[in-house]
């Protein structure tokens, strides 16, 4: 089947102009996007099931090419604290009995680059003055504000389920933050160790003036 749409409309997700295409045979189904208008940009991609018994092979192929990043981090994923403009690449494959164990066999790569945005909930900033100026004060309520950044290079690894980071950068005019380790996507459970960093506002390459080592472990909740 082949479908050519000025608009569609799939739950929550309004898509401009769309070319779509689904495959049916010897238990295979395999969907496919041409190009479809989105998030104010651009997706393509693919999506094909195999059945063989009670065993579902899964496999996706998405791009998703200068999308409204606040808009299509919450549609897609559920999150909110996320805006700027940026592309979306996903290529995925699992196999299983059941979700969990789709979860436990997830193989991959995924990326994420953005620009011209900022993550709310909290200002990295601020913080960081807050523990230069006074580091053992604490670091009071930080989980408010947002933190603008110029650039966001998410790279990620899928491998058994586990997500191990490649490259995890957010770049701003006054702070950077990297991020290491890996999560559990069957668990869902972070392990991740990151540095945020004060740099001069003169000039983006000046050396870091204040680096806050700092860990993220525990269990994921999306919001």
């Amino acid at each position: 089947m082949r479908l050519s749409a000025a608009q569609v409309t799939v739950g929550a997700s309004k898509l401009g102009r769309t070319a779509l295409g689904a495959n049916l045979r010897g238990g295979a189904l395999a969907l496919s996007i041409g190009e479809a208008q989105v998030y104010g940009g651009i997706a393509r991609g693919s999506f094909g099931v195999t059945r063989s018994d009670a065993v579902a092979d899964v496999k996706a192929q998405f791009q998703f090419i200068d999308v409204d990043l606040q808009s299509c981090a919450s549609e897609l994923f559920g999150i909110s604290k996320l805006s700027g403009r940026g592309n979306l690449n996903v290529s995925l494959v699992a196999s299983g009995t059941s979700p969990f164990g789709l979860a436990q066999s997830l193989d991959g790569t995924a990326s994420l680059t953005g620009h011209d945005g900022a993550i709310s909930g909290f200002n990295v900033e601020q913080l960081l003055k807050r523990l230069e100026r006074q580091p053992l004060s604490g670091g009071g309520n930080f989980r408010s504000g947002s933190t603008p950044y110029d650039t966001l290079n998410i790279a990620v690894k899928f491998s058994d389920g586990i997500a191990t980071t490649q490259d995890v950068r957010v770049e701003g005019p006054t702070s950077r933050l990297t991020l290491t380790g890996t999560a559990s996507v069957p668990a869902r459970e972070y392990d991740l160790k990151g540095v945020a960093s004060l740099i001069s506002a003169s000039t983006a390459n000046a050396p870091a003036g204040f680096d806050l080592p700092f860990v993220v472990q525990g269990p994921w909740t999306i919001r």
